[in-house]
């Protein structure tokens, strides 16, 4: 058998590019820093969190299910069924369901509180 042909030292190795990881989903969180106001908070990704605040994130990740997004609500289980009636009833309702409800956002989180600032435009 011949011996394997070796590169000279002057040659240039080209390797390729790493591959992405396809059906591993790159996760980022919305952290609050301690002693910032909300203004600060800031998105984060998953591997960030691993290596910089290791002890954080396992507490995070005992304390919630990684894989499912939050229950919608807590409480005696007919909600599902009055969810259901609403949602047949209420075109806009069905809308929300889809776009937030389903992923453990609440209903609560999207009412407006407050209008800081208003404008009429003269017509």
């Amino acid at each position: 058998p011949l011996p394997p042909v070796l590169p000279t030292p002057d040659a240039e190795l080209t390797l390729p590019p790493p591959k992405v990881l396809e059906g591993i989903p790159e996760r980022e969180f919305f952290v609050k820093w301690a002693g910032l106001s909300y203004w600060h908070c800031s998105w984060v990704k998953e591997l960030q969190l691993e290596l910089y605040h290791t002890v954080m994130y396992r507490n995070y990740q005992r304390k919630n299910d990684m894989d499912e997004p939050p229950a919608f609500d807590y409480g005696s289980g007919d909600e599902d069924s009055q969810r259901e009636k609403r949602k047949n009833k209420d075109p806009q309702y069905a809308k929300m369901e889809e776009r937030f409800y389903r992923y453990g956002i609440k209903p609560e989180w999207m009412m407006i509180h407050r209008i800081l600032n208003h404008s009429f435009d003269k017509k």
